[in-house]
């Protein structure tokens, strides 16, 4: 379950807004190959009030506080998916992945993002974060293609971009992030889906390195020279002394792929995202390292994510151990009043949005 944790009204639209793009999705995907790259909702509706136990009470007594919201908090079931890539990133040994595997993810992270492009969206905020890995209730994630296994779990931020035949006009405010955002977006530009795709280059970069040139850097403008100066000369710097688990890898090839983005029109035809894969299909095999392991990716640590969980949830239930943080019991109101339309500033596009009584 997803539950905002705002009160502020602008952020609960833009919290449903996403829910909204994940039933616009399975309303208008028919292919479940495609649609698996989003998350299945179950269900929606809003918190009216909220109950908190304190931890120094006894598991199982009803004494609690409760917390009254003075507007309703929204909240949307969803399928339980698994660890983002921020996550992974993290939990791996070596603090990067091989490029075989950083390829794969990637592909499925632009395989998600074509399917938002096609109903003339963009997603604006594409990180680490907003991707999982899925992985079954059992732990197991399937066999083939791991790009099959990339999810998209959120579109708070998306929007609608082909709603004015004027490219690249200035917007008023910058949504994403300092860390993956394009440079165009960083100057208020409108993001199109050159956007997306460039900031998803990012992510491949950071997966197969385990950092960005731009890491710890506060200025926003000197972020911005860098990423610009990226686009000529996509380099990676070697800066683990140990031969042995960091290998320079030659990643030249991707300014074919800002070429092809700078020069795209997407007002005239989407991207060739076949010439995207093909291309880092191409970085990848040039640069896998013979008599070493297939992946870096850790199977066994994705599997004792499950199981610790499970473990601690079991003894939560049988009154042991007291959970990290405080048991919140909910009780729900669902939403009967059915969304109005609301066009947003500038007339890019409708946005549906609940209105609470």
């Amino acid at each position: 379950m997803r539950l905002c944790t705002s009160e502020n009204k602008e952020d609960q639209q833009r919290f449903i807004h996403g829910f909204q793009m994940f039933e616009k999705i399975r309303n208008n995907v028919s292919a479940s190959n495609v649609r698996k790259h989003f998350p299945t909702v179950m269900g929606a509706g809003a918190f009216t009030k909220l109950f908190y136990k304190d931890l120094n009470d006894d598991f199982g007594s009803h004494i609690h506080c409760v917390h009254f919201l003075n507007r309703p908090r929204p909240y949307y079931i969803y399928e339980k998916i698994g660890p983002t890539l921020d996550e992974i990133i993290r939990g791996s040994y070596l603090g990067f992945l091989d490029i075989s595997t950083a390829r794969h993810f990637t592909i499925g992270i632009i395989r998600a993002l074509r399917t938002l492009h096609s109903l003339e969206f963009v997603h604006r905020c594409v990180t680490s974060f907003t991707f999982s890995l899925r992985i079954y209730p059992s732990g197991f994630i399937g066999d083939g293609d791991l790009s099959n296994f990339i999810v998209c779990n959120d579109l708070s931020f998306s929007t609608i971009y082909r709603s004015t035949k004027k490219p690249h006009f200035i917007e008023k405010c910058f949504y994403g992030t300092l860390k993956y955002s394009s440079p165009n977006a960083m100057k208020f530009y409108q993001q199109i889906p050159a956007d997306d795709i460039i900031s998803a280059i990012y992510i491949f970069v950071e997966l197969c390195h385990g950092r960005l040139a731009w890491r710890g850097e506060k200025d926003k403008n000197e972020i911005i020279r860098k990423k610009e100066e990226f686009f000529l000369h996509p380099t990676i710097m070697v800066d683990n002394t140990d031969p042995e688990y960091r290998i320079p890898i030659d990643i030249r090839d991707l300014t074919l792929i800002f070429k092809m983005l700078k020069e795209s029109n997407p007002y005239l035809g989407q991207l060739n995202y076949v010439y995207i894969f093909e291309i880092l299909h191409r970085i990848a095999e040039a640069n896998k390292q013979p008599n070493c392991a297939e992946t870096y990716l850790d199977y066994t640590k994705l599997n004792d994510i499950e199981n610790e969980f499970n473990k601690a949830m079991i003894k939560v239930q049988s009154g042991g151990a007291q959970p990290s943080q405080p048991d919140t019991t909910l009780t729900t109101t669902t939403i009967v009043k059915q969304p109005v339309e609301q066009i947003t500033e500038g007339g890019r596009g409708k946005i549906l949005l609940f209105e609470y009584l």
